[in-house]
């Protein structure tokens, strides 16, 4: 038997560019850690001057983790007061970052029972030329039910990228929390998630207009 008849030029398009719109997709969706906690702080801090009673309370094998060894406990006595919680070192390479960079997450999860109807989050970036700018715009967004897990996700504009990429000031990334009592959490992996160059962008549009052209035959 002819092994290559077995299928048309058209249906081996479509599988190899059914394969690279996939891993070229994975490959622009990529992000970058900024802190995995991989038993060790990082450099990153509590604000204990707005959230008093909490501190880093160790690392855990088991809770929280998702990718590596390692999460970060942190524990508090009281509410979070939807002030400043996990602070990141500051630093021009984060402003550099943060400027291309469509997105911050961080993977979040707390124990049953913990900060009553849960934790809400907001994400600040703190530079001299973009200001203390809240990414969700003090809206906290990112909430995390007692008991529950998730990725935690804010958008970096084109504007604020834009005032980013134009400074040399140093910039921090800060996360402010509050909630329903006090509790236990578990953070993991902070990442950021880089904007697609346009030559990228361009060649991804060209492989979906084929791939809908041979959907159409």
């Amino acid at each position: 038997m002819n092994v290559s008849s077995c299928h048309s030029p058209s249906h081996a398009l479509r599988i190899a560019l059914g394969l690279a719109l996939v891993g070229f997709a994975s490959g622009t969706a990529s992000a970058g850690l900024l802190a995995s906690f991989e038993n060790d702080a990082e450099g990153w801090t509590i604000n204990t001057s707005e959230n008093a009673t909490y501190a880093f309370n160790g690392f855990s094998t088991t809770d929280g983790v998702t990718e590596g060894t390692y999460s970060a406990i942190i524990t508090g006595g009281a509410a979070p007061s939807y002030g400043q919680l996990l602070v990141s070192p500051d630093s021009t390479a984060l402003t550099a970052e943060l400027a291309t960079a469509a997105e911050v997450s961080i993977d979040v999860a707390t124990a049953p029972g913990a900060f009553g109807f849960g934790t809400q989050w907001s994400a600040v970036i703190n530079n001299a030329d973009l200001g203390y700018t809240s990414l969700d715009g003090y809206t906290y967004t990112g909430a995390v039910g007692p008991g529950a897990s998730g990725q935690l996700v804010w958008n970096i504009t084109p504007a604020q990228r834009a005032v980013l990429a134009a400074s040399s000031e140093s910039s921090t990334l800060i996360f402010q929390v509050g909630g329903g009592d006090g509790g236990t959490m578990y953070v993991d992996n902070v990442r950021l998630t880089p904007v697609p160059e346009p030559s990228s962008l361009a060649m991804l549009t060209a492989l979906a207009v084929a791939a809908l052209r041979l959907r159409r035959r």
